[in-house]
């Protein structure tokens, strides 16, 4: 028997929305964390919590977006295992598809903003020993394209 529209579930912001770490978690997370992804993480608390990609890439010296994907990836996973997250949903990075930059054939990303929450923002300067720079302003809206 079909729903109504009203019956029928909305979709969660829990796909759009970055997770919020509080001190204790963001403690958990960075405990044990590789070297080049504890680093890509001080780049984003010292931006306020937004980085491009080619500024996340440079710390390593690569160019391949996939070594993102991997460090989002291994993030998102310790995440979830800390928190008990069976249905794979949480995430601790998020990508501002408005400020997605393609090459001249639209093939191929060049260049696009990384971003987390203001409080995780907080929590992880506290867990990583960062400050963040006092020229950023706050940013509630993360995503550029909502």
């Amino acid at each position: 028997m079909p729903t109504s529209r009203k019956t029928q579930k909305q979709p969660s912001k829990i796909w759009y929305n970055p997770i919020d770490l509080t001190p204790e978690l963001a403690e958990r997370l960075v405990n044990g964390l590789a070297k080049n992804h504890r680093h890509r993480l001080e780049l984003l608390v010292r931006k306020g919590g937004r980085a491009s990609m080619v500024a996340l890439l440079g710390i390593t010296q690569d160019d391949d977006l996939r070594i993102l994907s991997y460090f989002q990836g291994a993030l998102s996973r310790k995440i979830r295992r800390l928190v008990g997250d069976r249905e794979k949903r949480l995430h601790l990075i998020g990508w501002d598809y408005a400020s997605t930059e393609w090459d001249a054939e639209h093939t191929k990303i060049v260049n696009g903003d990384c971003y987390i929450s203001d409080q995780t923002v907080v929590a992880l300067s506290k867990a990583l020993g960062v400050k963040i720079d006092n020229d950023v302003p706050p940013n509630d809206l993360r995503r550029r394209d909502w």
